[in-house]
C-alpha cells in the first residue's frame, strides 16, 4: 500500500517491492492464502497470473470474504460476469457487515441488473450506516452519469464529518462538480483511486510527448499501473496520426497493455483491441488488424454464451462490431448500451464521442448522430 495513493512512480517501485516479499512468503509457504491474494494484487486486472493466483487464494480458503472478492475480480476479467457477481453476494453472505462486500455486490448489480435493484441491495445492506450509505448511492449514481444526484450523496458525507469517508466525498465531489461545470482546477491523480474516483478524461486532453509514452510502457507492470492514461493516450494519439508510435510500441517486448504478435487476445483486453486494429491499419498491416479484430469479435460473442453481461461490455462489444464494418450491429448494441444506463463515461472515453477512433466508421449515420444529441442533451441537464 505504500506507493498506491502517491504518484504512479512510487507506486510501480511499490509493486515490485512488493511482489519480491509475495514471492518469497509463497516459498516458505506455498498454500498460504493471504500470500497468493497478496502476490495477485501486484500484478494487472486481467493478467493472467494475477487471475490464477486470485482462484488459488479463494481454492485455499473460501470463507474468506476478501478471497472471494478477488475471485469475483478473476471472474470478471475473464468475462464470467454473473459468477462475478454471484460470487460478491457470497462474500456478503460471509462479511454482510464489512463495506466492501456491499460495495462490490451493489457495483457489480449495478452494471449487470441495472440501477434499482443495486440501490435496493445497498439500503439493505447498510441501512443504519448514513455515512457508508451515501457514498455508495453517489457511487451508483456515478455509474449511470447522474453526476447531480452522486454531488448530493457525498455532499451529505461531507457535510456528516465522517472520520472515514470524509476525505473521499470531497474528492469525489470536486470530480462531479468538475464535471458538471460548477467548478474547475485540477484532480489529484493517483494510481490506485477508490472505485468512486474514475474519471481519468479529465487528466489528458492532448496526446502525451513520445517520451512519456515510451516510459508509461517500458515494462508490464509500468503498463498496468498507467493502463487507462495509456488507453486514452493511444486514443489522442490515433486521431494526431502518430500511429507509428503505437505500431512499434505494439511489435515490441511489452505492448500495448500486452497486446502484440504472437499472443493470444484476452477478454481483459477488448477494449484496447480495436484501438490496436486501427493503428495497424493505418500502418498498411490490415491483415493483422482484421485477425485482431476477428479473435475479438470471437471472444466478445463466447462472454454473451455464458449469459448477461455489464452494460459497458455492450459498448465495448459495439466498438469492436463498428471497427470490423459491421455498422448495423455495432448500432444495435451501442443503443442498447445507451437504454441501459451508458453514457460515454468510463474513466478512459474520451470527452466527446465523436472524437472516439473507433466511432469513426458511424459518423453521419442518423442512428448514430441521435445517440451523440442525446448523450450531449444529457451532459447538458447535468
Amino acid at each position: 500500500l505504500r506507493g498506491a495513493l502517491t504518484d504512479h512512480e512510487s507506486h510501480i517501485a511499490s509493486l515490485r517491492e512488493a511482489r519480491r516479499y509475495a514471492r518469497h512468503a509463497l516459498r516458505l509457504s506455498p498454500d498460504l492464502a493471504e500470500g497468493h491474494l497478496a502476490l495477485a494484487r501486484t500484478f494487472g486486472h486481467g493478467d493472467p497470473q494475477g487471475v490464477a493466483h486470485l482462484k488459488r487464494a479463494a481454492a485455499l480458503d473460501p470463507n474468506s470474504a476478501e478471497n472471494l472478492i478477488g475471485l469475483g475480480t478473476a471472474l470478471g476479467a475473464t468475462g464470467e460476469f454473473e459468477a462475478e457477481l454471484a460470487t460478491y453476494r457470497r462474500a456478503h453472505e460471509v462479511e454482510p457487515l464489512w463495506y466492501r462486500t456491499t460495495g462490490a455486490t451493489t457495483i457489480a448489480a449495478a452494471k449487470l441488473n441495472g440501477r434499482a435493484q443495486a440501490e435496493a441491495f445497498a439500503g439493505r445492506g447498510m441501512p443504519d450506516k448514513d455515512a457508508n450509505l451515501h457514498l455508495l448511492l453517489g457511487r451508483v449514481a456515478w455509474i449511470f452519469a447522474d453526476y447531480s444526484e452522486a454531488a448530493r450523496r457525498w455532499s451529505l458525507v461531507v457535510r456528516s464529518n465522517s472520520p472515514r469517508w470524509g476525505h473521499t466525498a470531497q474528492r469525489t465531489l470536486h470530480d462531479a462538480q468538475n464535471l458538471m461545470g460548477v467548478r474547475t482546477g485540477p484532480l489529484i491523480d493517483v494510481p490506485t483511486p477508490p472505485p468512486t474516483r474514475d474519471d481519468w478524461r479529465k487528466l489528458m486532453d492532448a496526446p502525451p510527448s513520445s517520451a512519456v509514452w515510451q516510459q508509461r510502457n517500458r515494462d508490464p507492470i509500468a503498463a498496468a499501473a498507467y493502463r487507462k492514461h495509456n488507453l486514452v493516450a493511444a486514443k489522442l494519439m490515433l486521431n494526431a496520426g502518430r500511429w507509428r508510435e503505437l505500431v512499434t510500441t505494439y511489435d515490441g517486448s511489452v505492448g500495448i497493455q500486452g497486446i502484440r504478435p504472437g499472443r493470444r487476445l484476452r477478454v481483459d483486453q477488448l477494449s484496447e483491441a480495436p484501438v490496436v486494429a486501427l493503428a495497424l491499419r493505418a500502418g498498411g498491416r490490415s491483415q493483422e488488424a482484421e485477425r485482431l479484430l476477428r479473435d475479438a469479435d470471437s471472444i466478445t460473442r463466447n462472454v454473451y454464451r455464458k449469459g448477461k453481461v455489464p452494460f459497458w461490455f455492450d459498448a465495448q462489444s459495439a466498438a469492436i462490431f463498428a471497427a470490423l464494418g459491421k455498422k448495423g450491429e455495432a448500432l444495435s448494441t451501442l443503443e442498447r448500451a445507451f437504454d441501459r444506463g451508458w453514457r460515454q463515461s468510463d474513466g478512459a472515453d474520451l470527452r466527446n464521442l465523436a472524437d472516439e477512433p473507433v466511432w469513426r466508421s458511424l459518423h453521419g449515420e442518423p442512428r448514430f448522430e441521435r445517440l451523440r444529441a442525446r448523450i450531449t442533451a444529457h451532459y447538458a441537464q447535468e
